[in-house]
């Protein structure tokens, strides 16, 4: 394995893990199981996600016994979320004075030539991810009215029967489920 591999998949791990302390708990557990059901190639089954949670207990319940490596991993990880549950607003709504605090988006494509945008609809949350990435795409939506999230969320469901957001009165919650199911061009 070559050093630059090795060297681009730890930037691409310490971006996630940057991206990953500025999402509550909730948006990474969503993100966590999005990311083991596509590596274990499992179907979006938002009914079966207490047998895939067993399934992960049972399975890092022997390797933590076999493997401290991975119990200490693990050890981190709960650590560090129950840090977040426990701060004071950790999965509220940010204040007005820290939404002008959020990092600014970063484009990574353009689009070329016309670009219609309906200032009356709700925005396209692929064509978001495609001049944002998916990465950015959590915070391109920060901001959006809890209507305006739940019509995109609408139009999702449609598209994946089945599936729905936990909470469809938080933005937060809408974010996730958008972010979840959006596919990067």
């Amino acid at each position: 394995m070559s050093s630059r591999s090795r060297g681009s998949r730890m930037a691409e791990r310490q971006a996630s893990t940057a991206q990953a302390v500025r999402q509550t708990v909730q948006q990474r557990g969503a993100e966590a199981t999005r990311r083991l059901r596509e590596a274990l190639r499992l179907p979006a089954d938002v009914n079966d996600t207490t047998i895939l949670g067993t399934a992960v207990a049972e399975v890092a319940a022997r390797e933590s016994l076999r493997n401290p490596h991975f119990a200490a991993q693990v050890r981190t990880a709960y650590d560090e979320l129950a840090a977040m549950k426990r701060r004071p607003g950790a999965n509220r709504r940010p204040s007005v004075r820290q939404e002008h605090e959020l990092p600014p988006l970063i484009p990574i494509r353009r689009i070329e030539g016309p670009l219609h945008i309906d200032p009356f609809k709700a925005p396209d949350p692929e064509r978001l991810a495609y001049i944002y990435g998916k990465n950015q795409l959590a915070r391109a939506l920060q901001g959006l009215r809890v209507d305006t999230l739940k019509e995109m969320a609408a139009k999702i469901e449609q598209r994946y029967p089945g599936t729905k957001p936990t909470n469809r009165g938080h933005s937060n919650a809408l974010i996730a489920y958008i972010v979840e199911h959006t596919e990067q061009e």
